[in-house]
């Protein structure tokens, strides 16, 4: 019912182009009188890390507003703080990952943790020292296993070899036989 009344209303019309200014002029008079309000609100939010909440107060205030920079400032700083936030609960979680499971698995989990965090986190240096950490212990253990396997296979081969030199020497060793086979006429 709302749509068909409203697409009915013909947007030329005087009156209602100054109802439009007239309620733009009421909003953009309110942010200019909130805007203080409704930053200490968002700063507030923050602080209690409800980043999502005061990232939406911050983003109500329009760019025809006075306040409209300080917003902007204080949305940017907001942020920061969120991803900081989520940097420092992201490697806390790849730490137990890492910690609980030192092998591949743990590598993996710690990894998708760790693949989360932005570059411009605060945190991002050390989350790239415990990438480093488990990159050089799973590639050492790789590495180990690599030749443990590689041993294995060159001790078979060893062993193939000396049975082949027994046999040879065992058949070198042996005199000639003869078969009689003359029995069979």
């Amino acid at each position: 019912c709302y749509l068909k009344a409203l697409s009915n209303l013909n947007l030329n019309n005087p009156q209602i182009k100054t109802f439009i200014a007239e309620g733009k002029e009421k909003i953009l008079r309110y942010y200019d009188s909130e805007a203080a309000n409704i930053l200490k609100k968002a700063t507030y939010l923050a602080a209690q890390k409800q980043y999502e909440e005061a990232l939406s107060l911050v983003a109500l205030i329009p760019s025809q507003c006075k306040a409209y920079d300080d917003a902007l400032q204080q949305g940017l700083s907001i942020y920061q703080q969120m991803i900081d936030q989520r940097c420092v609960e992201l490697l806390a979680q790849a730490r137990m990952a890492w910690a609980a499971e030192q092998n591949a698995t743990g590598a993996q989990k710690a990894g998708e943790f760790l693949a989360e965090i932005y570059p411009d986190a605060k945190c991002y240096e050390d989350a790239m020292n415990l990438y480093k950490e488990i990159k050089g212990k799973v590639l050492d253990d790789w590495k180990f296993e690599m030749k443990q396997y590689q041993d294995g296979i060159d001790l078979e081969k060893q062993r193939i070899n000396a049975m082949r030199e027994v046999g040879v020497a065992f058949g070198k060793g042996q005199q000639p036989t003869t078969t009689n086979i003359g029995f069979l006429k």
